[in-house]
């Protein structure tokens, strides 16, 4: 429900906080400036439905990896590093649109079942 309506953005900063990543990273994967999110915080504002959706997944994705992984870590270090599988491409700069997270998703269940060629 809360893709659907947006999410305020008090939740969102509680997610945020929990994921290692920077409000210039998350305007990206939102594919809004960095202005706007921080206008949406001023304003506390709701964050709108697609952007929300977008917050879930890539919350629900981080705590997939650090299951995989063993702790937060492993998993953020992960996350910068260049992957062959990805073709050459750090996750990180997968994490803007659906297909991404999916293919990361992807290169994790691999990973988490000892698939790696």
């Amino acid at each position: 429900e809360q893709t659907n309506r947006g999410i305020p953005f008090s939740v969102f900063s509680q997610l945020a906080a929990k994921l290692p990543f920077t409000l210039a990273q998350w305007a990206d994967f939102l594919r809004i400036s960095k202005r706007t999110l921080e206008r949406i915080r001023e304003e506390k504002k709701i964050i709108n439905p697609p952007c929300a959706e977008q917050i879930i997944r890539i919350v629900m994705l981080y705590n997939y990896g650090v299951d995989v992984f063993g702790n937060k870590k492993n998993f953020d270090h992960w996350l910068t590093l260049e992957s062959i599988p990805l073709g050459y491409i750090r996750p990180i700069d997968l994490l803007n649109n659906s297909y991404g997270i999916e293919a990361i998703r992807g290169e994790l269940g691999r990973i988490e079942h000892g698939i790696l060629a």
